[in-house]
């Protein structure tokens, strides 16, 4: 008996771009773009309903339910690193294409830049694989649609992206034979670790190398988190155990926990009074200043909920915390609430 350990793990992310089916050559998994994902944690899982016979007996006792209809969950914790290269994408790459919905738009020896696309579908998939032994348990999750997401801004850790959302299916090494071919989604065996795993690029730092509100540079910022809600789900129909698509609905951006050092800075003073007036404001936060490893996050029209602001003491200091301050569209037809930019 060999026991699992939890450095032991690695993980992999990859598009599938057809929702149901994993990519693959005759059954077998063809990872050829899957990338490796260093991860701080992963936590994968199969759901499976259980209708319980809810009728009348003549007893106060149940009788056994029947299984209902299958899908997945999955959230994780990732770093976010960009690939030192500026105009290539990073290891994490599927993961954003699934966040935004769409692939990075790449200029060589410049940017590589994640922008919303509605109406496209970018599925994931997550292969989690057990080093320890390969006897052990190992997962295998396909067509992931995120659902929300954070990532830490300032402080003195390194830049984090978190995750949760849904899938069509989790496969697991133990039980691969009993599934039925829907689950599998095309594979008819187990998928296999990619033999050479390969990570480019390294950590950033999470402390901020500029921040801007309306234009204005703000020194006084310390953090906030940067919190997103795609807006995306899956149904299920009158057909099948399985879900049968993706649908849209609205999506939700902004910064949440936003704190700065309290002081009489103009940049500061437009903050709070924007946070009274409503006025919307686009901000501007730049990680990292090395060329590869620069993240700037665009966040447009961001307006502070109705909590305002309050102020107090920390330690010496006094500190200032926002509420909810979410982003918006600039224009009717876009969809630029939040843009990234590696470069």
């Amino acid at each position: 008996m060999i026991l699992s350990s939890a450095p032991l793990k690695r993980l992999y992310a990859q598009l599938n771009p057809t929702f149901g089916t994993v990519v693959n050559s005759s059954g077998t998994w063809t990872p050829t773009t899957a990338k490796l994902i260093p991860h701080n944690s992963i936590n994968i899982k199969r759901l499976v309903d259980l209708i319980k016979a809810d009728w009348k007996t003549g007893t106060a006792s149940n009788l056994t339910g029947t299984p209902g209809r299958v899908s997945a969950s999955f959230s994780g914790e990732v770093p976010l690193m960009p690939s030192g290269a500026a105009g290539t994408a990073p290891n994490v790459d599927a993961i954003l294409a699934n966040i935004f919905n769409g692939t990075a738009t790449l200029v060589a020896s410049t940017s590589a830049t994640y922008n919303f696309v509605d109406g496209v579908l970018n599925p994931l998939t997550l292969a989690h694989f057990n080093e320890a032994s390969s006897s052990h348990q190992q997962q295998f999750l396909h067509s992931g649609i995120i659902q929300n997401f954070t990532i830490n801004l300032g402080g003195g850790g390194f830049v984090n992206l978190s995750f949760d959302g849904v899938a069509f299916a989790c496969l697991e090494k133990d039980y691969f034979s009993s599934d039925d071919s829907t689950a599998k989604g095309g594979l008819t065996t187990f998928p296999a670790e990619p033999a050479s795993p390969a990570l480019v690029g390294n950590q950033l730092g999470a402390f901020t190398a500029s921040v801007s509100f309306g234009g204005t540079a703000v020194a006084e910022f310390v953090s906030a988190q940067l919190s997103g809600s795609t807006g995306r789900t899956i149904r299920f129909d009158g057909v099948g155990r399985y879900a049968t698509g993706v649908v849209q609905g609205r999506r939700s951006i902004g910064l949440r926990s936003l704190k700065f050092a309290d002081s009489d800075g103009a940049g500061l003073i437009a903050v709070k009074n924007a946070a009274a007036t409503k006025t919307a404001m686009d901000v501007i936060v730049t990680q990292g200043t090395t060329a590869g490893y620069i993240m700037t996050h665009t966040l447009k029209s961001v307006q502070f909920g109705g909590d305002g602001f309050s102020i107090s003491e920390n330690g010496s200091g006094v500190d200032v915390d926002f509420g909810e301050a979410e982003a918006h569209a600039s224009a009717l037809a876009s969809t630029n609430d939040y843009v990234l930019q590696l470069t």
